[in-house]
């Protein structure tokens, strides 16, 4: 069924999780019957053709950096790891759709045409596009390697921080005070720049789990 595109004539219900996907096959002129279970979404093999072509149009060509990955990623020829993080421009040469996991991933080339297969959800958490590279590499030449590591420091512009963090989940505003909200760290700008911040780290003690936050203030760091 790999690689061929179906028609979904009708969705057959049943009481248990299982349904049955009624698939037409317009160029072998088959009718499928899939039996697919909608408690596990991992199950799904299938991926709407309007958003794979919509893929292909917005990220084909297009050559970014990779940081921090959530899995390792493994050159698809050669069979060992790439290094993540590393200042070198992957380009997008196809999208698919992986057979083992059913998730939506991008075939990427390096220079030397090697090539690395990163899911989807791991690339878009993680990928800097080469215009957003060269931007900041020109910008902030001094702190550059330190925001393509998704680190901050104290004096840091709240762009920079932005490119460094993405975009936090919560801003609170007091004059000209600034405190953004990210999941284990909180940033405090004044007048624009990064003037303090706050790391939290989780850790599990005899099955209990605690949380230790540590703050970083100029004195702090003198």
């Amino acid at each position: 069924m790999a690689n061929r595109y179906f028609l979904l004539k009708d969705i057959i219900k049943s009481k248990s999780a299982k349904q049955v996907l009624v698939l037409f096959d317009a160029v072998t002129d088959e009718t499928i019957h899939f039996i697919y279970n909608d408690i596990d979404e991992d199950s799904f093999p299938f991926l709407v053709a309007g958003y794979f072509k919509k893929l292909e149009t917005e990220k084909l060509g297009k050559k970014y950096i990779l940081r921090k990955l959530t899995n390792p990623i493994i050159y698809i020829t050669q069979g060992f790891e790439a290094i993540a993080g590393e200042e070198k421009l992957w380009e997008i040469d196809k999208v698919t759709l992986d057979d083992k996991l059913y998730a939506i991933s991008y075939v990427l080339k390096d220079s030397s045409n090697n090539q690395v297969l990163v899911y989807k959800a791991d690339f878009e958490k993680t990928s800097l596009s080469e215009a957003d590279y060269l931007l900041i590499k020109n910008n902030y030449p001094e702190k550059y390697t330190i925001i393509l590591n998704e680190n901050v420091i104290v004096g840091m512009t709240k762009e920079a921080c932005k490119y460094a963090l993405g975009n936090p989940d919560k801003i609170n505003h007091s004059g000209n005070l600034e405190q953004w909200l990210y999941k284990n760290v909180t940033l405090y700008f004044k007048d624009g720049l990064l003037s303090s911040y706050n790391l939290k780290f989780l850790f599990l003690n005899q099955s209990k789990q605690l949380e230790i936050s540590i703050f970083f203030s100029p004195s702090k760091l003198q």
